[in-house]
Order: structure tokens, then sequence, then C-alpha cells
């Protein structure tokens, strides 16, 4: 659904699914985009990041290192930060290295299908610590076209190398969210975001699935010239039910500023679940979607980031969700889990 239709959306944070949508992010496709002077650079670095996805050890570093495959005048990492090959638009490695103005980094949230998302702050210059736009413009075009980049996290014992996808940026904070890893076993996994569209998928009944089985793609998104939102009516109509036509965080009864949120983004039908919902009101639904409102599982009360400045929002940290009467209709603890540990995780990441 487009920005202007879900509320106040905080426009400055970018997405992939932004300029991606119905996007199959494949290594081949982002093999296209690069000049054809470097694409077998380009395709070797991604090969042996893929080869050594999970692995600790060195990062092939410094005079004379290359990685293998690529030529001798093709730098694939930088001392620290982001690494953009000279005349490239776009990022190819990112190095989180401990300590200093980088120590921060590296703040990873574990998903159930064994990927994760990664936090990653913002390059640096070494003067003055400010946000330097060049290199971070490399990786918002690997964002932006659906490129993956290498990733070296110090462990103290080596490097955990990996290939990740670019997901977000947010500037209030200056932070990336990476996805990973990319394998030829996981790349399935990598499909820009359809987010309240449908093609043609039917609701599934409301029966209790896994975290693992909502995370993986099941996706069926086709070329299409109109998409048919008949998946997400039915959802809608079950939230209705659900939360008696009142906003889940507000109360707010109106019916047309309500929508169907995902707890665990939309990925194919097996989301469309009642206990992977929550009825929101359009402008706490953006909120919701860009981890600055959240919900505490323990507690499940709301819980609101320290970057949003309204007080009609700040107010509504620490009251109570409003939950189904229902108690089988509740949203799962363990979805409303890992949508909150992203939300923590930002939230260091802003305060460090």
């Amino acid at each position: 659904m487009a920005d202007d239709e879900r509320g106040p959306r905080d426009r400055s944070i970018e997405r992939a699914d932004d300029t991606l949508r119905d996007v199959d992010l494949t290594v081949e496709r982002a093999l296209s985009f690069i000049d054809v002077h470097r694409r077998s650079d380009f395709a070797a670095a991604y090969q042996w990041f893929m080869d050594h996805s999970g692995t600790v050890g060195s990062r092939l570093y410094g005079r004379g290192q290359r990685l293998p495959g690529v030529r001798d005048d093709f730098a694939h990492a930088a001392q620290r930060g982001i690494h953009k090959p000279s005349g490239s638009p776009y990022a190819l490695s990112v190095t989180i290295k401990s300590g200093e103005m980088y120590d921060a980094d590296g703040s990873m949230i574990e998903l159930p299908d064994g990927d994760w998302g990664l936090i990653y702050a913002a390059h640096r210059n070494n003067k003055g610590g400010e946000t330097d736009s060049q290199w971070n413009e490399s990786l918002k075009n690997c964002m932006r076209d659906g490129l993956p980049v290498g990733v070296f996290a110090d462990t103290g014992k080596g490097y955990l190398r990996s290939l990740a996808f670019v997901e977000e940026y947010r500037p209030s904070d200056e932070t990336f969210v990476l996805h990973g890893p990319v394998t030829p076993e996981t790349e399935h996994l990598f499909r820009s975001g359809v987010h309240d569209y449908l093609v043609g998928e039917e609701l599934v009944e409301l029966d209790h699935r896994p975290a693992q089985e909502l995370m993986r793609d099941e996706r069926t998104a086709k070329v299409v010239s109109m998409k048919v939102r008949e998946g997400q009516g039915r959802f809608r109509r079950k939230l209705m039910e659900a939360y008696g036509g009142a906003c889940a965080v507000t109360g707010v009864e109106t019916g047309c500023t309500l929508q169907a949120a995902h707890i665990l983004d939309y990925r194919g039908a097996p989301t469309n679940v009642v206990e992977n919902g929550l009825l929101l009101r359009s402008d706490i639904h953006a909120l919701f979607d860009d981890s600055l409102l959240a919900v505490d599982p323990r507690t499940a009360c709301i819980v609101v980031a320290d970057s949003v400045p309204d007080d009609v929002y700040r107010r509504l940290g620490g009251h109570p969700l409003r939950l189904p009467k229902d108690r089988s209709l509740w949203p799962s603890d363990e979805y409303l889990g890992i949508k909150f540990e992203k939300f923590e995780h930002l939230q260091r990441m802003g305060g460090a």
C-alpha cells in the first residue's frame, strides 16, 4: 500500500521495498548492474563471501592480498567501514571493527529461519566523526538497486564472513539494516516485500505456525498490471472481528482509519493469520512498521522510541495492548518478541 494510504510515515526512512517491489533479489540479478569491466571481480567476491559464509578467519586485507579470482587492482575491503571500489557507485563490503567510533556496530537479530538482521552504523570520517555521505550513498545504492554486500565482522579471533542485502536506512539514528546470510541455499528468501497486497492468495486458517514457517518467503508475486488485495481484505476482516473494530493501541473505532498490520513482515499467505496481526490506526501502523513503536511481549505494553518527539504518541508508552476477548486470537508472543528485539537494537544504536 502506498505511503499516503498509510498515514504520516517518516519518509526519511528508506527501504529496499521503496524501489524493489516484487523483485526477486539474487546475486545473478545484482551482477547485471555492475559495469562489464568489473563484473568478474564482483562475481568472484560475492562467490567468496557465499563460500565462506558463517566462517571466522582472515579478511585477506593488506598489501598484495586479494580475494581469489579478483584482479590485482581490485581492493575488496576498507581498513574499516564501507568499501566502495574505485569508480563503482556500489559498495562491495563493510568491515565491522570493535572499539573507537564503530563500537555500536554489529548488533545482530537472530531470525527463526536461520537468517539474521544486522544493525550497521553509518560510515564516518576519521576527523570529527561526522557522517560521510560518499560511502553511505554507495551502500544506499546497494539497497535501492538490490545488490548484496560482503560483511567482515571482527570477533576478536578473526572476522566472521558473510554476504547480505541492505534492507533499510534510518537517518534518525544513522543506521543501516542488513539481512543475511545470502548463500545458494538461502538466496530464495531475499525478495523485496509486497506488503499489503497479494496476488490471488487465500487466507490461511488460524492454526499456530512456528515462526520459522512464517519467516519463509512463500510469495507468488507475479508481474501484473493490477494487484489483487483479496487476501488482505480477508485478513483485515478477521482482525476487525477479533479486536471488535477498535485499534489495539489507541482504542479508536473509526473503521476507515483502521488497518491490518503484520507483526512479522508479509512473506506470503502463511503470514496472513490473526496471530501475526494487529488492528491499528493508520498512523500507529506506520510507527509500528518503522520500529518506532513496539509491544513488549513480557508485559504486553506499548513502548515508544526515544526519537519520536510528539507527546501524543509518547503518552502511549506503558499502556497495555488492547487484546481480543478470545484468547485464541491474541497476537503471538513469539512474533511480538522478534519485532521487539529489532526495536531494542535500534534504540541502543540511536543512543550509542
